[in-house]
């Protein structure tokens, strides 16, 4: 830990003696590693300060109200491309995770800013939660959802006093990863989806907890001018007719996934997840484009096998092909890497046919999909040509990726 670490640390104990708010540093075991939580019990209504000793590491933190508890924990990855940062110069330099879990263990919303888990726990840990919960009650669900709000508020208003400054990245992602504005459906399309969950359920009769999922996605977009070469000056992306240094327009997508869940009765929304693809996250700025349910229909005990998870598939390799593509990031793509907009088609096609049940279906899509066009359903202003863009885990030939995928 740095010196300024420590004093951080220090301040905030001592703030919490003469005001009242709790601080909890490394308690209930090493809280950096994300799977030890204090219990309920152990802590004081409001919010309470478990981890806040480095700023370039994570934060950790809870939040009681009438008896009931959530935490809320951030990791910090590596620098994001120079492109984004120069593009949104108020957003965090780095790729960064956070999520709120339930005083149940169950990761209720996941903020992934690249292609894998920064903090490794994180992944087994959600993955137990997910199976230790399948059966949450709609109601609980809803309250979690709102402490998630209420918690983001208090952790702003203690910033820079009980909460160090320097920790305003961590701050900023809890604030917009709880802004929870349920997808709107007509009460049609939830009958019509209640039906098929229900007929599903008669026609795989060895799925007895009635356990059933469904995603819907919501996608994001942002321009972003690249200039390949900075000339010395440029301390952030001029406009389009600018003079400074040749410039590509180019877009990055962002996407929210929301669960919907089917427990023997209504179905509800269980979890939301945040696919940042390296760049700025859904609720960050970008411009929303539109949504859609994925075509996959609903998928039994899919949760438990979320699309993010990175420690095994249902071959149970524990490669870790589901989430994002796992080749190396490259912002021009090529050479066998991936860039954003590869990330979002991987991550759409994967809600649409049921995840990477293997590292074949996975090697299948990385290898061959350059292949693979988005040729409908678009609701972006994307010409004809636009239509040809091809996408890849392992681009090679990947043409024009620098465009949204437009799956829609």
């Amino acid at each position: 830990m740095t010196k300024s670490a420590k004093l951080a640390v220090i301040g905030i104990v001592a703030a919490s003696a003469l005001l009242g708010v709790t601080a909890m540093v490394g308690c209930a075991g090493d809280t950096s590693t994300g799977t030890s939580r204090p219990a309920v019990a152990s802590l004081a209504d409001g919010l309470t300060v478990l981890d806040a000793s480095d700023d370039h590491w994570g934060f950790d933190a809870a939040y009681v109200k009438d008896g009931h508890a959530i935490y809320f924990s951030s990791r910090v990855g590596p620098l994001k491309a120079e492109g984004y940062r120069k593009a949104w110069p108020d957003d965090p330099p780095n790729e960064m995770d956070a999520r709120y879990v339930d005083e149940s263990g169950d990761t209720f919303i996941l903020r992934v800013g690249g292609d894998r888990f920064i903090d490794p726990t994180w992944d087994k840990d959600i993955e137990a939660g997910h199976a230790a919960n399948q059966k949450v009650d709609p109601s609980v669900r809803a309250r979690s959802f709102q402490l998630a709000e209420e918690m983001s508020t208090a952790l702003h208003t203690e910033l820079g006093t009980k909460i160090p400054a320097s920790f305003n990245f961590h701050v900023m992602h809890a604030a917009t990863l709880a802004q929870v504005h349920l997808p709107e459906i007509s009460p049609a399309d939830v009958a019509t989806r209640v039906q098929q969950a229900q007929t599903r359920a008669l026609e795989e009769p060895h799925t007895t907890n009635g356990d059933w999922n469904d995603w819907y996605v919501q996608q994001y977009s942002g321009t972003v001018v690249y200039i390949p070469f900075y000339p010395s000056g440029c301390s952030k992306l001029p406009s389009p007719m600018g003079g400074c240094g040749s410039q590509q327009e180019s877009y990055h997508t962002a996407e929210r996934f929301w669960n919907y869940q089917y427990n023997n009765g209504s179905p509800y929304w269980s979890m939301y997840v945040d696919a940042c693809n390296h760049g700025r996250c859904a609720w960050d700025g970008l411009t929303y484009a539109t949504g859609r349910w994925g075509n996959a229909g609903w998928v039994w005990n899919n949760e438990v096998d979320s699309l993010w998870l990175q420690s095994r598939n249902a071959d149970n390799s524990g490669t870790g092909v589901n989430g994002a593509c796992q080749t190396s990031y490259n912002w021009n793509s090529g050479g066998g890497s991936h860039l954003c907009n590869d990330d979002s088609a991987f991550e759409i096609w994967q809600m649409d046919t049921g995840g990477a049940t293997s590292n074949a279906t996975y090697s299948a899509w990385s290898q061959a999909t350059w292949n693979y066009k988005y040729t409908s359903y678009y609701s972006w202003d994307c010409t004809t040509d636009d239509s040809t863009a091809q996408y890849a885990c392992d681009c090679a030939n990947c043409y024009r990726d620098w465009l949204p995928p437009c799956p829609f």
